[in-house]
This record gives structure tokens, sequence and C-alpha cells, in this order.
């Protein structure tokens, strides 16, 4: 790994990120902040360490360093260190987030003005770009390390091949399986003018791993450092740094929205019961009422294209009726933001909505929906709850429902009125 490693064009790369494993819950419905749940068993340290390295660097030999800088440091881990490779647009993107590491590892292969990994799972795929979006590849032909020379025509971005347009000028490559590029030619076309030829090296095709330390009990800079000596370890890594206070955090965010069945008639109001969204401190909910089916998708559409809860809630106060204000529906009442109240602490939010001319009601909406959004409200802030929609199972701050006892319990009033 060491003086073999710098042997490669871009040498290795080692980052080391100290992982506190530990989880998150979601909120609770109350506002009692909920446990941290630790993984696997309390007191532990997980080790989690980035490798970038040439393509000839092997799983086996990184384990090797590893369990032979283990044994020297006289640190233990639980079982052996385990290896996994991962796509390097993995690694460029933890890199890119954790700062606080060095911004190159050593390892990454340099801005290619032809040749760029695409930011995809398959290492395999590659974009190649030409100089102007005027510019047609005819052939592509690649010198592979075992397979030798493969000639690639290009296709149309519907079209099967490996060589696929993206956009004008640039290109997706999918390469060999189980073998590593070394070179390119391309016979390239622009309008207007003569064939012309692109050459060069293939960049190099490193390889990135993560490597897990369970249980890990010991001294990791003494770790680190007997890992990059020559005169310690046979095949020493370089370029170790440790991101200083790195913790990750894993954590599920998850809000459901619960049945929102439990609506009824009382006389001649709509006794309207929703629950407070699952997991989450649900301070109140507002009620869209009432709608056609045709409004409350429009409605719909129009909120779901607000990506910002803040603004959401912002939306919903600007056409609403506070909890304490009467609101009468009738055939002409325009839809508002009716307040709904809590009433059983933490899960339930009720309002009696007072209904007039039974018959009119019937006529304009012969089917009656609502929208929902449940709303956090801590005194400071006031944002929209994401919940996932309990028929669609579509995440969202708004949930579109039909109100089933509608037109039975709107006819059953009609029919009493004209005894």
């Amino acid at each position: 790994m060491s003086r073999n490693l710098h042997a490669s064009r871009y040498g290795t790369g080692f980052a080391a990120l100290m992982l506190v494993a530990a989880s998150t819950i979601a909120q609770q419905a109350t506002p009692t902040p909920a446990p941290v749940i630790p993984l696997g068993r309390p007191g532990e340290k997980t080790l989690y360490i980035m490798v970038r390295a040439g393509a000839h660097l092997s799983s086996e030999q990184l384990k090797n360093t590893l369990t032979q800088g283990l044994n020297i440091s006289q640190a233990t881990i639980e079982g052996q260190p385990e290896i996994r490779q991962v796509s390097a647009f993995i690694f460029d993107e933890l890199e890119a987030l954790t700062t606080r590491t060095a911004k190159a590892v050593g390892g990454g292969n340099p801005e290619h003005s032809v040749i760029r990994r695409l930011p995809v799972r398959d290492q395999g795929m590659w974009a190649f770009h030409l100089q102007s979006p005027s510019q047609v590849l005819r052939k592509l032909t690649i010198t592979y390390k075992t397979a030798g020379k493969k000639e690639y025509i290009p296709v149309g971005p519907q079209e099967k091949g490996d060589v696929k347009l993206i956009v004008p000028g640039s290109y997706a490559v999918k390469l060999e399986a189980n073998d590593d590029p070394v070179s390119y030619e391309a016979e390239v076309v622009d309008l207007g003018s003569d064939p012309t030829k692109l050459e060069g090296k293939w960049p190099a095709n490193d390889r990135c791993f993560v490597v897990t330390m369970h249980n890990f009990r010991g001294d990791q800079n003494r770790l680190f450092s007997i890992i990059q000596n020559p005169r310690q370890v046979a095949n020493p890594l370089d370029s170790v740094r440790l991101g200083s206070d790195l913790v990750f955090v894993f954590a599920n965010m998850d809000s459901n929205a619960a049945s929102v069945e439990g609506d009824h008639f009382s006389g001649n109001s709509l006794v309207v019961n929703v629950p407070g969204a699952l997991n989450r401190n649900t301070a109140r909910i507002w009620m869209l009422f009432p709608l056609t089916e045709e409004q409350a998708k429009t409605k719909l559409k129009e909120l779901r294209s607000i990506k910002d809860e803040l603004e959401v809630s912002k939306k919903v106060r600007d056409n609403s009726v506070a909890a304490g204000s009467e609101y009468v529906v009738g055939p002409d009442t325009p839809a508002r933001w009716l307040e709904l109240s809590e009433y059983v602490t933490g899960r339930g939010f009720r309002r009696v909505v007072p209904l007039r001319d039974f018959k009119g009601l019937l006529e304009k909406y012969p089917t009656a929906w609502r929208l929902l959004v449940w709303e956090f409200d801590d005194g400071v802030t006031r944002a929209a709850i994401q919940v996932v929609h309990p028929d669609t199972k579509d995440r969202g701050y708004v949930v579109d429902q039909p109100l089933k006892e509608w037109p039975a319990a709107i006819k059953e009033r009609i029919g009493s009125e004209q005894k």
C-alpha cells in the first residue's frame, strides 16, 4: 500500500472518521424529548474509515495493514475489520459533507476535460465530453489492460448501447466489467469540418472502501500513526486524516397521519374529530372546508408545490378561522381554513361546524371534501408537519379527504325537514 500505492498515478488517500454509533427516534406527540437509542451495545465505539486508493488496491491488502496496526497498537475490535467497496461517488459526497476532514484526501481523480466519472452507483459508468455541443462522436476506441482494444459506435439516448448520447457533445460510456481502461481514441466530426481524432490516457479508476471496526478499544491516534509508518507495517497507507469531533447520528424521519375517521353529525352540525400526527408534537389541525372534489384536487396541487413547511403554515393562516370563532357553512359559504383545537392531550382535535340549507348543500356538494394540515407551534416557530397520506401513502404537508358520511347524513336531514 505505501510505496506500492505511490506507484499508482493517483496514490492512495485515506480518511478516518470516528463514528459514535447512535440513532434517534422521531419526536413523541408530547413535548417530552425522545431518548437517544445507541446502535449496538452501550459504551461501545465504532470506527468507520473511508479509503480511496489506486485500482490495484485489494481489500485483502487493506485488511492486512489494519490488522497489523491493531496488533502493534494493542487496540482491539470485535471480530475482524469489515471492508466493503463502494462507489467513488459516495466517497466524494461524504468527503464534501465532512468539511472538517481534508477536502482532497490525496487520491481523487483530478478534473479531466474529456472524461469524468458519472455520479451514479455503477462504477463502470463514465461521461465522455467533446469540446463543443456541435461536435459528434462517430467512434470511440478504448484500450483495456486485459481485453485490448474495443470499438464502440455511439447510439441515441433511447437506444441500447455501451456508448450513448446524453446531451449534444456529451456521451455516457459503460466500460467492460472487471477490466481496467488504459487509453482511448475518439473519431470526432464537427459540422462543416473534416473528422478529427482525440486520444489520451484514461483516468485511473480508483477504488473506494468503507471499513467498519466494531467495539474499538484502544488509542485510535496511535493506530493511525502505525498504519502510515513503513517501519512498522509492510504496506502502509498515506494521507491519513482524522475528522476532529465528527459524530454521525443515524435517524429515521417519519410521521404518519393517523386515520381521519370519527367525524359524525349531531343535530344540524358536523362534528369533526381528527387525531394528531403520529410521533409529532401537534399544536393544532387546520381544515379547509367545504370543497368539491375538483376544488380539493386543485388546491392540493397548489399547496404541494410549496416545499417550505413555514410557508405552508403562513399560507393556511392567510385564510383562517380561529377555533373560538363560529363559522356556519351553507351552499354559498367560501372555503376557509378552520382551526381544530385539542380536546385530548397530544391526541385528539375537534371542531363543531354548524350547517344550514341541507338541500342546497347537497346540490352543490354531492360529495364534500376537505384538506387537512397538521401544525407545529412552540411559541416561536409555526410550521406544517410532514405526514404520510393514510390512503395514498404519499408524503406531504397536506392531506385531502372526502367526508364519507356526508351524502347519507345530508339526505337524512333533508328527509327530516320534509316530514
